[in-house]
């Protein structure tokens, strides 16, 4: 009897110590389970914000660059000497001077893509204008306090916050951008060029639109006003928020909080909506400040947001970039639903003794290996191989949380530690470049077998090898709009110390890019090296690396210095292929083409076969001197000697929409050279003077 109590009670203490580990286990789990959620709920976040912030920057760039270009134009035009003349004469007073003030007007103001102009006395009073039917009459009071303003000096123009303009009864959402007209020290009128804010960069900022919610407006700073097209605009018109048959709700609907969400059906009045508070972006952008709320909000619809704001006091408007937070948190929940299902099942494992340590342990087995596999690129997602080369590989990945398509390359094992180590270095001081030419490095790292990656934007467009051998050469215009991006990109570069040393053609990129076509990006800065470093240090002891078509001939001599100007001799290089179809210097021997680029004149345009325009030449053939010191100083030079060339910006976005759409080829996804041929990367060893061709 007391044997079997005593095995009874060895039984229950047993049991009781089992179930006080199970309890235990289960406690440390959930206490672990909370921990790593709240780890990756940070991360998450993190990841929200810097996407935020990078829309809310990227809108913001894009909005001043905008606003900046107007100004400037209209500064330009209406400070042109005739139309000065014409404007003084006919505000003195001589009603016979007003018509051919009016024409030269009209004939010039379509050079600033402007909705229209109007010339106003300084009290006022419209003298003339595009729109007959406003002229002689007082404008309205907010067009006279702009008046008021002194233009600033460095400006030397006012521009007005956007207003609603009201012509032959009908509102348009104006902006008004001011050039004074003086008679020696006396103000006797100004020039205003009027712009339709329902333009410009509202298009633009549709194409920055992500998943079904995120969305970047601009507001304006005077009064809170919508400055810029909704993603919401059918919502917006069925609550009533804007007349029927308006098509635009710019400037006509303030951006506050309706304290709820607002549901189909629910008819608010405008007296309801001007006592609502503004919303928490709004209001703090509207204060001028700069910043993100990763708390939640309410915005104008009444859905519960994050946002990114950015302020642009100097022209009256400020820049939200916002998403709704059902969208943006839900691998969260999918997280969280995860969670509290696995612990569910480790309560019922908990529940069957023998079986849930049989089934622990398969689970182990299969989670290590599962992790195993999915720690190979940390969050990254291998799709497909897209491009392979000597020194890696390629893949289209997909980013684990952010499910954003990824550009990842992987540096093959065979290239040593010393070399692995190099690219380490180089991606490293890659990634701080934030130029928007310049191909983005998003991560870098080592997979479980030690191999180095880096993952990159991922491009579809064509690289200009492919357009100029399918398409034939690029005219002037295209081709000055496509080296001043690269010169945008190399000078950011060369500014943080860094050459690129493989300038072109397949690594220039074309590629839609924000709404913006024949946008430009610089691929392939995995060679890039600090501006300084000796030849001999480039790639190993005596060798020299680059493309025979395109190297420069300080990198040709091994030049104990190289810097940014031997990009700039390669980018010279780029553009007579462009305009010609053909490379500079051509043969089958690449010891022949190194030669003729260390000794040989280039030869001319008109010598290849196509003329190029002299002032062009003029500016290309500098860059091609041999001497580094008698090229252009620095891509900036390069940049602004292109600027001021009788076809710099004949190439319009509107041509090159129409060139996309006349040449509808199927694009390619873009990251690397993808075929070894002579005229890409080489290495050639000095001592032996053989060559090999191969991918770098």
């Amino acid at each position: 009897m007391s044997s079997l109590v005593s095995s009874t009670s060895f039984t229950k203490k047993a049991n009781w110590r089992f179930w006080l580990s199970v309890a235990g286990i289960f406690a440390v789990l959930m206490i672990i389970g909370y921990i790593v959620q709240s780890l990756i709920q940070t991360q998450i976040l993190k990841m929200i914000g810097d996407d935020l912030n990078a829309a809310a920057d990227t809108g913001a760039m894009v909005a001043q660059k905008t606003l900046s270009l107007r100004e400037d134009m209209t500064k330009v035009l209406f400070s042109d000497d005739e139309i000065q003349e014409l404007a003084r004469k006919a505000f003195s007073g001589d009603k016979n001077m007003i018509p051919p003030f009016a024409a030269a007007m009209g004939r010039d103001i379509g050079w600033l893509r402007a909705d229209g102009w109007m010339a106003l006395t300084p009290d006022g009073k419209i003298l003339a204008s595009s729109t007959q039917a406003i002229d002689g009459i007082t404008a309205p009071q907010w067009i006279i306090d702009t008046l008021k303003k002194t233009p600033s000096a460095e400006k030397g123009i006012n521009t007005s916050p956007p207003m609603m303009l009201e012509v032959q009864d009908q509102k348009i959402p104006t902006q008004l951008f001011m050039v004074p007209v003086r008679d020696g020290d006396k103000l006797t009128g100004v020039i205003a060029a009027s712009y339709d804010q329902t333009k410009g960069f509202s298009s633009l900022f549709s194409s920055m639109r992500t998943g079904r919610s995120s969305e970047v407006y601009a507001v304006c700073l005077p009064h809170g006003h919508l400055l810029s097209r909704s993603r919401f605009f059918g919502e917006l018109a069925d609550l009533g928020f804007v007349p029927k048959g308006v098509e635009s709700a710019v400037l006509r609907i303030q951006i506050r909080d309706p304290g709820r969400r607002l549901q189909m059906g629910d008819a608010v009045s405008d007296e309801t909506r001007a006592a609502w508070p503004f919303t928490l972006p709004a209001e703090a952008v509207m204060k001028g400040g700069n910043g993100i709320d990763l708390k939640g909000h309410r915005d104008y619809r009444g859905e519960l947001s994050f946002a990114a704001w950015r302020c642009l006091p100097e022209y009256g408007i400020g820049i939200i970039s916002e998403v709704d937070v059902a969208e943006a948190i839900r691998p969260l929940t999918i997280l969280r639903l995860a969670f509290g299902a696995l612990m569910l099942l480790l309560a019922a494992v908990g529940l069957a003794v023998a079986l849930a340590m049989r089934m622990n342990t398969m689970l182990a087995r299969k989670a290590a290996n599962a992790q195993l596999k999915i720690e190979e690129l940390g969050q990254y997602k291998l799709q497909r191989k897209i491009g392979e080369g000597g020194m890696g590989s390629v893949y289209l990945a997909t980013h684990q949380l952010l499910r954003r398509p990824t550009a990842i390359k992987l540096i093959t094992s065979q290239v040593g530690p010393e070399a692995t180590a190099r690219f380490e270095r180089e991606v490293t001081t890659c990634s701080q470049l934030t130029h928007p030419n310049t191909i983005s490095i998003y991560d870098f790292g080592h997979n479980s077998d030690g191999v180095f990656f880096y993952a990159m934007e991922y491009l579809e467009g064509l690289d200009l090898d492919d357009i100029v051998k399918r398409f034939g050469p690029l005219p002037p215009g295209r081709v000055i709009h496509v080296l001043r991006q690269v010169c945008g990109s190399l000078a950011e570069a060369h500014k943080a110390g860094l050459i690129h040393r493989d300038i072109k053609p397949a690594n220039i990129f074309l590629c839609n890019r924000g709404g913006i076509p024949d946008f430009v990006k610089v691929l392939d800065f995995g060679l890039a090296k600090q501006a300084g470093s000796g030849s001999q240090q480039l790639t190993m002891a005596n060798a020299i690396s680059g493309t025979p078509g395109y190297i420069s001939p300080e990198i040709v001599n091994q030049a104990p210095l190289v810097d940014g100007r031997s990009d700039l001799y390669s980018l010279a290089c780029v553009a007579y292929f462009m305009l010609t179809r053909k490379p500079l210097f051509k043969s089958e021997k690449t010891l022949e083409i190194l030669m003729a680029h260390a000794n040989h004149v280039p030869p001319t345009g008109r010598e290849l076969g196509t003329p190029i325009p002299e002032d062009l030449e003029m500016v290309l053939r500098k860059c091609l001197e041999k001497e580094p010191a008698q090229r252009y100083p620095d891509a900036e030079s390069f940049s602004e000697a292109l600027r001021l060339c009788r076809d710099a910006g004949s190439w319009t976005d509107a041509d090159a929409k129409n060139w996309w759409y006349a040449h509808p080829v199927e694009t390619k996804d873009k990251t690397m050279p993808t075929v070894p041929t002579n005229e890409q990367m080489f290495t050639v060893q000095i001592d032996s003077v053989q060559t090999k061709d191969s991918i770098q």
